[in-house]
């Protein structure tokens, strides 16, 4: 339980360094971070469950090429209602939330990951058996994580990944 809740303290000091560089556009994310990192630390006595609390957050029905082709064609022929204008630009901010929590997540996951050693044992290598066991747990979370990155178009990403980079920038 102790390397657990090791590990979820140095994942919450990941994310305030991500809150404090400006990473995220909104101020949900970092907040749906922080509070499952909290959860997740009342609850570490099992195994690591701050993704599945976050998934909750982020359980959203990806924008799939398909509706991205659509609404693209739309726009060119100039036949999108005001209706379908806002549903995109919703559609593409939960996107972007998503994106960013997703992205915080797996940064913070790999950074404590590789910290965790130094706190327990002799020197910066996995000592025993709990860090190893609390490791691949972090990493089975990360997969999932990543699988669901997978699920959004490329051209969303793309796009979600330019204006967070040009938010970043101004």
């Amino acid at each position: 339980k102790i390397v657990r809740e090791v590990f979820l303290e140095v994942l919450r000091a990941t994310y305030w360094e991500q809150v404090e560089q400006g990473k995220f556009v909104g101020t949900s994310e970092p907040n749906m971070l922080l509070a499952s990192a909290s959860i997740a630390r009342d609850r570490c006595g099992e195994c690591l469950s701050d993704w599945s609390i976050l998934r909750r957050y982020v359980n959203i029905e990806p924008y799939g090429q398909a509706a991205l082709e659509k609404d693209v064609a739309r726009k060119r022929a100039g036949s999108q209602t005001w209706l379908q204008r806002w549903r995109l630009k919703r559609d593409l901010n939960a996107q972007r939330s998503v994106l960013q929590v997703v992205d915080a997540f797996i940064q913070a996951h790999e950074a404590a990951q590789a910290s965790i050693a130094t706190f327990f044992g002799q020197d910066e290598s996995v000592d025993t058996p709990e860090e190893a066991f609390v490791i691949l747990e972090s990493q089975s979370e990360v997969f999932e994580a990543t699988a669901l990155l997978g699920r959004i178009a490329k051209p969303v990403q793309r796009y979600m990944c330019t204006a967070m980079e040009s938010y970043s920038v101004c």
